[in-house]
Formats: C-alpha cells, sequence, structure tokens
C-alpha cells in the first residue's frame, strides 16, 4: 500500500488584497476614513491587485456611480456579492452566502444583524479568498518589497499569536503557550507548484478540510449557538482553571469569563443568534431584567452567594408584588454585593447603583455581548476549530501551530495588524498589546462613534486647507499641484 504523502508546502502571493465593507449610508458607498486608507494601499502597493466587496442593494444610484468612479481612478476590482454568489461552489458555501445576506437584512432592519457577522463569514468563502490576503481596513499594507512567493508550511495563514502561560503544580511542563487569535488577517495560500501532482492534492485536500471545518463551525453556530457556545466555554473553562491569574489580569481577560459567555450561554437570551441579539439589547434597556442579569453573574463568579441572593429574590418579588417597588430592591441588592466584593478586594471606594452608574454598566454589557454574539460564533473563535488544543507545549506550538501564523513569516512588518499579540508573548508583552491595540471595532457604538470623531476632525482640517488654498489662489499664489500632492492624505477633501 502507498504511503500518503507528507508534504505541506504552500505558496503565498503577497500582492493581492482583498477589503469588505457595508455602508450604513445608502448615499456614501465608503466612509471618508476608510476610503483614505485604501487610497493609501494603491499607493504604497502600486503594482498589486485589490479588491472591494461591497452590497450594491445597500447603496443609492449615486454612491453606486461613486464607487465605480472611484476604483476606476485607483485601479480597484469592486465586487458585488450578488456577483460573488454566481461564482459559489458547494452548497455549505451557498448556506453560509444565505447568511451573509440575512446578517444584511436584519442589520438594515434593525431586527438583530450584523454587518460584521457578513464579513466574517464572506472571508471564508472562495470567491473572496481565491481573490487574495483578507486584511481589515485599519490594516497598514506596504508589501511593494515582497517577493512575489512566500514560502509557507500551512493551508490557512492568520493573525495568530501565543501567551507563554505558566500551569502551577503541573507534573511535567510548567510554561504552555495558549493562542491569541484575530481574524483580521486571513490567507489561503496555493499549493506549492514544484511539488509533485499527488503531494499538490494533498496540499489542496488539506486546506479544503480545514476551509471546511471552520466554515460547518459557522453554520453549527448558526443552527445551534447556545450548544455550540456552551461547548467552546466548557473547553476553555477546563483549561483556564489550570492558569494563575493576578487581579490585573483577570481585570483585562474578563471577557473571557464574564458577561458575554454567561449571557449567551444560556436560555436567558434564546437559542436563534438573531434573537440573542434583539434581546441582548431589550435586556440592557430595561432596568430590572439588566439587575437580575446582574445578580446571576454575582452568583456565578461567587457561588456562595447562591443561596443568600435566591433568598432575596424571592422576598423581593412578594414585596415587589405588594409595594411595586421591584427596581429600588435589586438595586440595594446589587449595590451590596458589589461593594462586599470591593471590602474582600481591600478596594477603599464603593459604589452608588444609581442611574448614571447604571446607565453606564448597561452600555458597557451591551457591547460586550453583543461583540460577543460576533467573535464566538462568526469571528476569530472559529479559528481555533484548526487546532486540537488550546494550550500547546513549547515543541507542541512551534510544530502545529506557529507554520499558521503570520508572525511566523514576519509578514507582521509588511501587514501591520492592530490587534498584534506576537508569538511567544509573555504576559505582560499581551496585557501591553491588548490594552493599547488601537482596532478600529467599528461595527460597536464604541468604535463607530470614534471613527465619527475622527472623521469631523479630517473634516476640520481639511475645511482649513482649502480655506488657505483659496486664499492663495485670490493672491494668484496657490501652490502647484506637485506641492498639494505632498500634503497629507488626511487633508485633503477630495480623493
Amino acid at each position: 500500500m502507498e504511503s500518503r504523502p507528507t508534504v505541506e508546502n504552500y505558496q503565498l502571493n503577497p500582492h493581492r488584497h482583498v477589503k469588505i465593507w457595508f455602508s450604513r449610508d445608502e448615499d456614501i458607498f465608503l466612509n471618508p476614513e476608510n476610503q483614505l486608507r485604501l487610497v493609501r494601499v494603491r499607493a504604497n502597493n502600486p503594482r498589486d491587485t485589490l479588491s472591494f466587496v461591497y452590497d450594491k442593494s445597500l447603496l443609492s444610484a449615486k454612491a453606486q456611480l461613486n464607487l465605480q468612479q472611484f476604483c476606476a481612478r485607483h485601479k480597484i476590482e469592486a465586487l458585488d456579492i450578488a456577483d460573488l454568489k454566481k461564482e459559489l461552489v458547494t452548497d455549505r458555501e451557498k448556506e453560509l452566502m444565505a447568511y451573509v445576506k440575512e446578517e444584511i437584512r436584519r442589520t438594515k432592519n434593525n431586527t438583530g444583524g450584523s454587518f460584521a457577522a457578513a464579513s466574517d463569514i464572506l472571508r471564508w468563502l472562495s470567491p473572496v479568498y481565491e481573490r487574495g490576503i483578507y486584511t481589515d481596513f485599519d490594516t497598514e499594507i506596504k508589501a511593494a518589497d515582497l517577493p512575489e512567493i512566500i514560502n509557507v508550511q500551512a493551508p490557512v495563514i492568520s493573525n495568530i499569536g501565543t501567551i507563554i502561560t505558566f500551569i502551577a503544580n503541573h507534573p511535567s511542563e510548567k510554561y504552555y503557550e495558549a493562542i491569541s487569535a484575530c481574524n483580521d488577517f486571513v490567507c489561503m495560500p496555493e499549493p506549492d507548484t514544484s511539488l509533485s501532482i499527488e503531494e499538490q492534492a494533498h496540499c489542496k485536500a488539506l486546506q479544503e478540510q480545514q476551509i471546511g471545518l471552520v466554515q460547518q463551525t459557522i453554520i453549527e453556530g448558526y443552527h445551534c449557538a447556545r450548544k455550540k457556545l456552551q461547548s467552546f466555554v466548557n473547553r476553555v473553562q477546563a483549561e483556564m482553571e489550570q492558569l494563575i491569574f493576578n487581579k490585573e489580569e483577570q481585570q483585562v481577560f474578563m471577557e473571557i469569563s464574564c458577561f458575554n459567555v454567561m449571557a449567551l450561554t444560556t436560555g436567558f437570551f434564546g437559542e436563534n443568534i438573531f434573537d440573542m441579539r434583539q434581546n441582548i439589547k431589550k435586556v440592557c434597556s430595561s432596568n430590572y431584567q439588566f439587575l437580575i442579569l446582574c445578580l446571576a453573574e454575582v452568583i456565578r463568579i461567587s457561588p456562595q452567594y447562591a443561596d443568600e441572593i435566591y433568598g432575596k429574590l424571592n422576598c423581593t418579588l412578594a414585596e415587589a408584588a405588594a409595594t411595586g417597588n421591584f427596581e429600588s430592591e435589586l438595586r440595594a441588592l446589587y449595590q451590596a454585593k458589589l461593594n462586599e466584593a470591593l471590602v474582600l478586594a481591600d478596594i477603599p471606594e464603593r459604589i452608588i447603583v444609581n442611574d448614571e452608574f447604571l446607565e453606564g454598566v448597561q452600555f458597557e454589557v451591551r457591547e460586550i455581548l453583543l461583540k460577543g454574539s460576533v467573535i464566538k460564533v462568526t469571528g476569530p473563535t472559529v479559528l481555533l476549530q484548526l487546532f486540537e488544543r488550546g494550550l500547546f507545549t513549547e515543541q507542541q506550538s512551534k510544530t502545529e501551530l506557529h507554520k499558521y501564523s503570520l508572525y511566523n513569516y514576519g509578514l507582521d512588518k509588511s501587514f501591520n495588524c492592530k490587534w498584534a499579540v506576537g508569538l511567544r508573548f509573555s504576559r505582560e508583552q499581551s496585557l501591553l498589546a491588548i490594552s493599547s491595540q488601537q482596532s478600529d471595532v467599528s461595527w460597536g457604538a464604541k468604535g463607530w462613534a470614534a471613527l465619527q470623531e475622527r472623521e469631523k476632525e479630517m473634516d476640520s482640517k481639511a475645511t482649513l486647507i482649502q480655506t488657505w488654498y483659496r486664499k492663495k489662489l485670490q493672491k494668484g499664489s496657490a501652490p502647484s499641484i506637485e506641492s498639494e500632492r505632498e500634503l497629507p492624505l488626511s487633508s485633503r477633501r477630495a480623493i
């Protein structure tokens, strides 16, 4: 019996790029900041191919014309998802495209959709990844000096790092590497053409198997979101129980084990991911429902309070029926438990659960939950399906994981991703990277607000420079076209 080929070599072309954007405004195909970013990609990589994926149904006729003119000017291939749909091959891809359309439709109708989830799915479909490397808009690309082909050893290359983790009382290994994954860089390289036909077929089959695994994981997330998320959380918690975290680390990594996984893996928000998002918004805008959620989280973190809280809740329900003072009772109970935790932690401050405090927490939790509903079903979490484990010995990490990382090939120097936890980062390095990362997350309320503030500043600077330019024209001493080109891109309104 002939042995199966074991060579797994691939060739990555760093000169083909894909961007995806769905516009909230039908008259603007792409917001000004991201237009500038596309212009910079073209300026920094003049010979590379650049594709822009959008949804024509979201745009007015005027915006569609502006898009075509912009793409023609900067040599960008504009790809409407309706046309991409015609290129789908497998039933699995067609099902995923249906979820893309549903996410877009529900976002337009404000019924639990997410443009971010639609973008997450698209980067795993063949009509997109066969056109090149997907990167987020805030990834700075300077690939002009890279060779035409880069040899890699994995069928999928992404933004995967590791954090060195200490495990106490382990019989053999004490230091492990934990995965830190982000899907802001996704690439499917081609099998190495120097391999035999049989070896190339093996490499292609392995790639199809791994892409298919990710695609199926996303589909299962839509079919049975709560069950899938619970399975993931159980796996992570089993590994995390072995780790040592200090208070600072617990704060930074709270999103792993706090509101998002708790809420998304209970029946509190329903089985369907779209209903989950709708109910997240509903609960986070209802004081009494939100306070019950907060108290449930107190019980999850501190089970010793369970009997006391359940008993108090039962009394509160009875009192509320008579007095109608349900919300104030819940506030008092939640405030008491928060302040008990502060006392135990030797923190002198005390919290008053007033309207201002509650509104701030509701906003933050709403953002965490909505982001979690995307991250855990279509986002970076799906990359973990490529690996059999979440914790690696140093040798396991080198042989099983590093080859999937853009950092392993030095690509981070040409693709400057904002989420940058590299390979074998220490806890201190990862905490610094996570706390200082400036990823847009423009699909969240906070990220969108930050984007709008940046664009207001851009408009202000553009107005200032255009005023100066007009004055120079009136005096007959306007700068030449060449000198205008030297102005920073953020200072020019016309793109």
